[in-house]
């Protein structure tokens, strides 16, 4: 399991501004251009859990799986939790049979994994009933800053129109969540937790990742 933690802060901005912006950031990036990713992602969730999150309960971790780039050795299980206005993020790698039987509802395997993330999941999925939402696809452009900060630009963000769809097809029918002239910006500074509390939160020793291989 890979684990990082972050201040995050987002805003909406026009194409202007992510022209200046995105300069700033290339002359920034140690690897010049900024990498350019499309994201799926599909969140597992039930109304009253939605409910609460929306409503400002940091207490409530959101589960989702996420596949980068459409490639399947990119595809993850992905845990965010919030508390004190800092972001908790795990993930683990899942191959794709793996993830068609959590998609069919096949879970039983989970729930004596090794991986820590994986036996949570089972758990939180049995007991809250959660289940798949529609998929959303979100077309990035990720930088490096200085002191090991990230941007992101989400030039658009899509949702699939049909709940039951493929999450790996080429194609998805999909509607647009952005408007065409803005551009979604999230600012993400890492923060290393104590190992304390690290072992509180059960990383133990599982590697401790750095964001920027996070999704």
């Amino acid at each position: 399991m890979k684990y990082t933690t972050y201040y995050e802060d987002s805003c909406m901005i026009g194409y202007s501004s992510y022209e200046q912006m995105k300069a700033m950031v290339e002359r920034e990036n140690p690897n010049g251009i900024l990498e350019h990713v499309k994201v799926r992602k599909l969140k597992f969730e039930n109304t009253e859990i939605e409910n609460q999150r929306l409503a400002g309960d940091e207490g409530i971790p959101l589960y989702s799986i996420c596949l980068k780039n459409l490639d399947e050795n990119r595809l993850y299980l992905e845990k965010k939790s919030w508390q004190n206005h800092v972001t908790y993020k795990s993930y683990t790698k899942l191959t794709r049979e793996e993830c068609e039987k959590i998609l069919n509802g096949d879970l039983e395997w989970m729930k004596t994994h090794k991986k820590s993330l994986c036996r949570d999941f089972y758990l939180q999925y049995t007991i809250n009933n959660l289940r798949p939402t529609r998929v959303r696809e979100y077309e990035r452009e990720i930088g490096k800053c200085k002191d090991n900060n990230y941007i992101t630009f989400n030039l658009n963000i899509r949702t699939a129109l049909d709940k039951n769809v493929d999450l790996f097809a080429e194609e998805i029918d999909m509607m647009d969540c952005l408007s065409e002239d803005k551009v979604a910006v999230s600012y993400k500074k890492e923060t290393k937790i104590p190992r304390v509390i690290a072992n509180v939160l059960h990383i133990g020793n599982e590697q401790l990742n750095e964001l920027a291989t996070a999704l």
